[in-house]
């Protein structure tokens, strides 16, 4: 059997157990560290001494934000996002955040200003540089800038402020199709789109969440990684807008129901079916009374019975 040891501890801490041991650590401790009404070495004060607390009392901590901007919605297809024209996603990109402000303006219009301005040409397109002209035409204040990473989208967002950034489309979209593509031909960006939102719910897998004029989709999340391969084609550009909304957005970001008071269930149908569009009187007709009565689809089809060719059993091309 080995002998035992006796372990003796450093003076201090032999007595301040001595002080808990009979009673007065308190008294001790004020005198190492000073009362809460004293600093240490200086005259009695009420003021508070920094680092230091009081005695039991723990600091307040917050639960840190996982979302920045909006939730994923993962709408694929709204007609009031969508571009309708082949490049004017940046000029669609910047009527989205003009929405925002409450700045009522069609893409038409948009499209005139900025063609008459130099920031637009049809066939072309929008110039890096000149990304977020429209913006400040209607007295919108913002920056741009390369070199940014998923922390200036977090910041921006936490703000409250209006991001549109350009990437390589192909990249976002296919991004399994377009492996090693930027080291056969380069890195270059062709598209616009607004970011919306960063989700770092989970840490391993965060989400950045883009409204996309190209499909029409809105508050769709992909991947960080995914996101920022594309994102990087532009050097990772930005602009970013310095002012947070003030005025109720005209059309905000929320799945639709409906299109021009027509279910989307209803044009989805539509889309599936086979129209003779040799009578274009009827087919007028027959828009005019679906707008009117969008719920009576089957029994206006019913009605306009000549639009819809059938197969050859007498059967209409859209049944099931």
């Amino acid at each position: 059997m080995s002998k035992s040891t006796t372990i003796v501890p450093p003076a201090a801490a032999f007595a301040l157990y001595q002080a808990y041991r009979h009673g007065y650590l308190g008294d001790l401790k004020d005198k190492i560290f000073g009362s809460a009404s004293h600093g240490v070495g200086e005259a009695a004060t009420d003021a508070p001494r920094v680092g230091f607390s009081a005695p039991n009392e723990s600091i307040h901590i917050d639960v840190a934000n996982t979302i920045h901007g909006q939730t994923a919605q993962n709408v694929d297809f709204d007609p009031s996002v969508y571009q309708y024209y082949p490049d004017t996603c940046a000029i669609q990109s910047q009527h989205l955040i003009l929405q925002q402000y409450g700045i009522d303006v069609s893409q038409e219009e948009l499209i005139r200003i900025a063609t008459e301005n130099g920031w637009y040409a049809s066939g072309y397109g929008t110039p890096e540089n000149m990304v977020g002209k429209l913006l400040e035409y209607y007295g919108i204040n913002i920056n741009g800038s390369y070199g940014n990473n998923i922390f200036n989208l977090s910041n921006e967002l936490a703000q409250g402020h209006q991001i549109i950034v350009t990437v390589d489309s192909a990249e976002l979209l296919y991004p399994e199709e377009t492996e090693g593509i930027d080291e056969l031909y380069g890195e270059a960006s062709d598209h616009a789109l607004v970011v919306v939102g960063i989700d770092t719910t989970d840490p391993d897998n965060v989400q950045v969440i883009v409204t996309d004029p190209g499909t029409g989709s809105r508050q769709m999340a992909y991947p960080a990684e995914q996101f920022i391969d594309a994102w990087k084609d532009s050097d990772c550009f930005m602009v970013s807008t310095a002012d947070v909304p003030t005025a109720a957005p005209l059309y905000p970001y929320a799945p639709l129901d409906t299109f021009a008071g027509i279910p989307l269930d209803t044009l989805n149908r539509l889309s599936d079916m086979d129209i003779d569009m040799s009578d274009d009187l009827m087919y007028d007709r027959f828009v005019d009374d679906l707008v009117a009565n969008p719920y009576e689809l089957d029994n206006l089809m019913e009605q306009y019975a000549g639009l819809f060719p059938t197969d050859d059993d007498g059967d209409d091309d859209f049944d099931e």
